[in-house]
């Protein structure tokens, strides 16, 4: 294969991967505005273990340990600190009897529900999961690694549901992360046939997975609620597959155009949606909350936060704040 055709599918590849990521950035911000419990339900099945399956989709190892430490402290623990401490700063400051406690409670327990800090859970959350796997990665015996994961895994589902106990940086959530990171990983030889099935395969799949996330319940990863926790890895896959598929459906057919810019930009800049999401909704909901009649409000609130957090994400992105999101 010539140089410009690998390249014209390296760029294709990134293209679909961006598309994906900005398929779940969008249902998160649709996750977290007022929605039917239905559409809630079928959104929180999948739309976070979706970033961390395609985390380790994309995973290679056989590195060096320090440099791959190094840059996702920066690209996740940097911001998640920096933004999630301002956001805490801005609700408690006025404050004093109290913000000392929730800000070391933030630095601690990140999967607490923070006033516009309630997502930053998952930049510490997924940087515990790609350490963990990191150093999983290094067992030679495919068996044993396996093994480590699933119960690894199965503890972060299980433990704060039967203990009550809310483990520290975001350790719960971070654990079952490291199990779909590996299913990510195993997908991954099989990746032009993942994200080529038959239209109706996919439609079949969507109804399927739609299906059974309705049968499954709510499912938080943030506070570690998994109603069924077998029936939480079919949905996710099934669902996550499904999204994949889409994301390459629209690579192919939006074809470098205005759209396709637009999605590969919000997947490229997908932790400023996740640190200024909360703060956008809550704007968008002020004026959206002012309309009639209330069919048309949650629509409007999803296109206004959505144009604040592409504002958010022009000015870090085109300021020195790009630094805080692991770019130079």
């Amino acid at each position: 294969m010539d140089t410009q055709a690998t390249h014209t599918v390296e760029r294709s590849r990134i293209g679909y991967i961006d598309i994906y990521r900005a398929i779940g950035i969008m249902l998160m911000v649709i996750g977290h505005t007022a929605i039917s419990l239905t559409t809630m339900t079928y959104i929180m099945s999948f739309h976070m273990p979706m970033f961390f399956f395609i985390s380790g989709f994309l995973f290679r190892g056989n590195r060096p340990w320090k440099p791959y430490i190094i840059k996702k402290f920066r690209t996740l623990v940097v911001p998640y600190l920096a933004f999630g401490i301002i956001a805490i700063t801005i609700v408690y400051f006025g404050k004093p009897s109290v913000f000392p406690q929730k800000l070391s409670a933030f630095l601690v327990y990140s999967t607490e529900e923070y006033p516009l800090a309630t997502a930053m859970w998952f930049l510490a959350a997924l940087f515990v999961s790609n350490v963990v796997f990191f150093v999983i990665d290094r067992v030679n015996n495919n068996i044993i690694k396996t093994l480590v994961i699933v119960v690894l895994a199965v503890f972060g589902e299980v433990f704060t549901h039967l203990t009550n106990i809310v483990l520290p940086y975001a350790i719960g959530p971070a654990l079952v992360g490291v199990g779909l990171m590996h299913i990510g990983r195993l997908m991954r030889p099989y990746e032009q046939q993942l994200v080529s099935l038959k239209s109706y395969v996919v439609i079949y799949l969507a109804i399927l997975g739609a299906a059974l996330s309705l049968i499954e319940g709510c499912v938080s990863m943030r506070s570690g609620t998994y109603p069924n926790i077998i029936l939480f890895w079919v949905v996710a896959v099934i669902n996550i597959v499904v999204m994949l598929n889409v994301a390459s459906f629209l690579d192919k057919r939006l074809k470098q155009g205005p759209i396709w810019q637009y999605l590969v930009k919000l997947g490229q800049n997908a932790i400023v949606y996740v640190m200024f999401n909360q703060q956008c909704i809550k704007a968008a909901e002020v004026v959206a909350n002012r309309l009639k009649p209330t069919i048309i409000q949650q629509p409007v609130c999803f296109l206004l936060a959505m144009i604040l957090l592409y504002c958010c994400t022009e000015f870090v992105t085109r300021t020195k704040l790009r630094w805080f999101i692991g770019k130079d």
